[in-house]
């Protein structure tokens, strides 16, 4: 372990020499264990951090200047689909958004550790402040609830009303995402979602009635599902997939954050409106930062045959010399993704065979056990849940909740190694049969309220939100993405996310109501209830997904159901993906034969080792130059999306 930053030393030097040393041993598949070199012991020159400069200045885009020195290269034991696995640590369904995309950019970088630049850290970052942005909308929200209902005498309805309709029109905004993201960029949606934000906060921090306060939050809440859908597909797509797990994770982790925040909120002593309006200085600060700071996907510049852009932006990310091979992956994958849309339509899952029909019964399965349980709704309503068990003074409440924020935050980042230590199925039965039991608990300090029986509730609650955070919250993804066989993932996830979002807004619209007619004992008997149903129908249906991949999923799946249909499928998609790329190397032997002009390189061959070279120049190096003089010749007009006005690189 490296040791802390003196005074004199960079935080981001300390960071990185932190990173590098935890990276040196890789554990074998199966082990929990991780030890290693002493990454801080060899000097590394990176000059791939990142330095503002005026777009116009463009004299080096090309250059080799940020090439970083690599470490040794260090192969992971184990070939596994560590892209599936880093996922692990979105627990929220913006994770599932882009688990869809978790074979991109270059995932056989995961076989080969490099240092990460400070670019690299940069971007992860500043996305993830979008995240800090719906975690403080969920935790103000549950301060302000009781204080609305009082200012616009709601009732019970209209309350769950206000508080659950979040998840609803999160659920449009989800929907648009892909539809902005894919047409516009990624930076576009990122401004696109804070704008959401700032809108629908000043309209609820300034509504004189209960009507536009509603109208606020359905503008908020489009906000929240474009912010859960884009945050982690932006750092997926921008991260090197040996730290893709981590970085991703710190989307999840802003979530946690902004939720403290939202629960601290009423330490500050101001009215319920101000306490909104607060939630528009974070969203402000991410439109400045994806102008002036976040580059564009180079995924999305490949899509739009911008490779020049994607070239320049990928170089503050991968070592120079890796930089081509990381744009051939993203196109290799991007291909893939049509030849499967070409082969699987929405009548295969609408009309499934036995072996998809299994395939959805569990990952649709599980995506409405994370919301049945209550999670979201619990969050949501914590306040009334502590002044029913008897803490009724403001200063235990407040206290109360953020250590219960503090608490879920910690536990976030505990959840997706253990998930990597000891399996999906292990991890999964704990955390739903803890929660179980966190539920009884929490009934059973509803028949008295005594201090002892406060701190009771409390720890109880808190036994709960950890047990969420180390299987079901990081689980519950994971495992739908590697459930799915690769022919209908991306159509799959959509149909997960949607009764997952469904289940969220349901349960929050009647957790009140569902509370007064079973007393708050009967209540959270009940969530036990589902908590051990839920247990149940995982150990009956649920597979081990850890360390198999997507082909072991679907053979699985196929021998289980006694179909081949899902494996005829796949076959047919890499016949289509092989015509494919056969198609485009005809295509470009074609053209090679029509431009090709012989160097003096090549004239000064003889004619029949000539001739062999003409078949194929990039023998003599000569395509990469073509390729190089036309990147040049399209910088000028990459640089407009690529890049914002002041840029990192």
């Amino acid at each position: 372990m490296s040791s802390l930053p003196s005074p004199s030393s960079s935080w981001w030097q300390w960071l990185g020499r932190f990173q590098r040393g935890r990276r040196q041993y890789q554990r074998p598949s199966g082990e929990c264990s991780e030890g290693g070199g002493n990454g801080s012991d060899h000097k590394h020159k990176n000059n791939n951090s990142p330095t503002f400069h005026d777009n116009n200045d463009n004299d080096n885009d090309n250059d080799n200047d940020n090439d970083v020195d690599t470490v040794t290269s260090i192969r992971r034991p184990h070939g596994g689909r560590s892209s599936i696995k880093s996922d692990a640590t979105a627990s929220s369904f913006s994770s599932a958004s882009q688990m869809g995309r978790d074979d991109v950019d270059g995932d056989n970088d995961d076989d080969i550790i490099f240092p990460v630049s400070r670019a690299t850290y940069i971007y992860a970052m500043c996305a993830a402040l979008n995240s800090v942005n719906l975690g403080y909308d969920l935790g103000v929200s549950t301060n302000v609830g009781p204080m609305v209902r009082q200012a616009f005498d709601l009732s019970i309805g209209e309350l769950e009303l206000f508080l659950g309709s979040l998840n609803f029109w999160s659920i449009f905004g989800a929907l648009l995402s892909p539809l902005l993201s894919d047409r516009w960029g990624r930076r576009t949606t990122l401004r696109v979602a804070a704008l959401g934000f700032v809108l629908g906060v000043a309209v609820m921090s300034t509504a004189p009635n209960f009507g536009l306060l509603m109208v606020g939050r359905t503008i908020v809440g489009l906000g929240v599902g474009l912010g859960e859908a884009i945050d982690p597909m932006y750092i997926a797509e921008i991260a090197p997939a040996h730290v893709r797990g981590e970085l991703v994770s710190w989307a999840e982790a802003g979530v946690a954050i902004g939720v403290v925040l939202g629960f601290a909120s009423s330490l500050l002593g101001v009215e319920w409106r101000c306490m909104l309006a607060l939630g528009a200085v974070l969203p402000c600060a991410m439109m400045y930062l994806a102008t002036f700071v976040l580059p564009e996907s180079p995924r999305w510049l490949v899509a739009k045959e911008q490779t020049a852009a994607a070239r320049r932006i990928l170089q503050t990310i991968y070592p120079a010399h890796r930089v081509d091979g990381v744009i051939t992956e993203i196109a290799d994958s991007l291909a893939l993704e049509r030849a499967a849309s070409h082969v699987v339509g929405w009548e295969f899952l609408f009309h499934p065979s036995p072996a998809i029909g299994r395939m959805l019964l569990v990952g649709i399965g599980i995506a409405i056990i994370q919301q049945a349980v209550g999670i979201d709704s619990i969050m949501f309503y914590l306040m009334f849940v502590l002044q029913n068990s008897g803490i009724k003074t403001d200063l235990g409440q407040d206290l109360s909740l953020i250590a219960l924020g503090t608490v879920k935050l910690l536990f976030v980042f505990v959840g997706g190694r253990l998930l990597d230590c000891f399996g999906r199925r292990p991890l999964l039965f704990v955390s739903l049969l803890g929660m179980a039991a966190s539920c009884v608990v929490v009934s059973f300090t509803f028949t008295s309220q005594t201090a002892s029986m406060k701190v009771l509730t409390i720890a109880a609650l808190a036994a709960y939100l950890a047990f969420f955070s180390v299987g079901l919250g990081p689980g519950n993804w994971v495992v739908v993405s590697e459930v799915f066989a690769t022919s209908i993932r991306a159509k799959a996830m959509m149909l997960a996310v949607l009764p997952n979002r469904i289940t969220s807004t349901i349960m929050a619209s009647t957790f009140l109501t569902v509370a007064r007619a079973l007393t708050w004992p009967g209540f959270f008997l009940l969530l036990a209830g589902i908590c051990s149903a839920s247990c149940l129908f995982l150990f009956v249906y649920l597979p081990e997904t850890k360390g198999k991949s997507l082909e072991d999923m679907a053979r699985f799946f196929a021998e289980i159901m006694g179909d081949r249909t899902i494996l005829d499928v796949e076959e047919r998609i890499r016949r289509e993906r092989m015509e494919e790329q056969l198609r485009q190397q005809q295509q470009q032997n074609v053209n090679h034969h029509h431009h090709h002009h012989p160097s003096e390189v090549e004239l000064g061959l003889p004619e029949s080792i000539r001739s062999r070279y003409t078949d194929d120049s990039s023998s003599l190096g000569l395509d990469d130059k073509n390729n190089e003089d036309n990147d040049k010749e399209s910088t000028d007009d990459d640089d407009e999306v690529a890049k914002p006005k002041g840029t990192l690189t």
